[in-house]
């Protein structure tokens, strides 16, 4: 299995844990065409992203990208739980969920050091997409987060359906 489908297929399981793990903050009339439309990109990201994925040649990557990816990976397991703590501490629930997405963007950053698609490109729209939903979840209403998470599954989803966005 290639690192490209490797990636693929860790965005496939987060994409839809973000949907289906959130939706349930949803509306429940908002809630099940939600899941649907998530299973839905799911089995499209698995099909067209991980199954169909055209055959990449492509040099394994440098003992350097290497590391970058397992420092990104370890400082994404220690900031959302040490930020989660932080923002409960301060009654701020409502923007633990942004917060993870925005963690998860950042982590996905450092992948330009792997060459292997754009991956810092979706790094790029979860972080936003974190920051408009606490935002939103802050100023207007807590049901930001719930809608925030699982935009953050859809956009993960999407980006792993279409091989060329996630290829060098």
């Amino acid at each position: 299995m290639q690192l490209t489908r490797i990636f693929a297929l860790i965005g496939v399981v987060f994409g839809a844990v973000f949907v289906f793990a959130n939706a349930s903050g949803l509306p429940e009339t908002l809630a099940w065409p939600v899941r649907i439309l998530g299973a839905l990109l799911a089995v499209s990201a698995v099909w067209f992203g991980i199954i169909r994925r055209p055959t990449e040649a492509g040099d394994p990557p440098e003992p350097s990208s290497v590391r970058t990816y397992w420092i990104a990976v370890a400082a994404q397991f220690v900031a959302i739980p040490a930020g989660a703590a932080v923002l409960n501490a301060f009654d701020l629930s409502a923007l633990v969920l942004p917060w993870v997405v925005f963690v998860v963007g950042a982590h996905f950053l450092p992948a330009k050091a792997f060459g292997v698609g754009r991956w810092w490109q979706l790094g790029i729209s979860l972080v936003m997409l974190g920051v408009v939903g606490a935002l939103g979840a802050a100023l207007i209403s807590p049901m930001f987060a719930p809608i925030c998470g699982v935009g953050a599954g859809y956009i993960l989803l999407a980006f792993v359906s279409v091989p060329r966005w996630s290829s060098a």
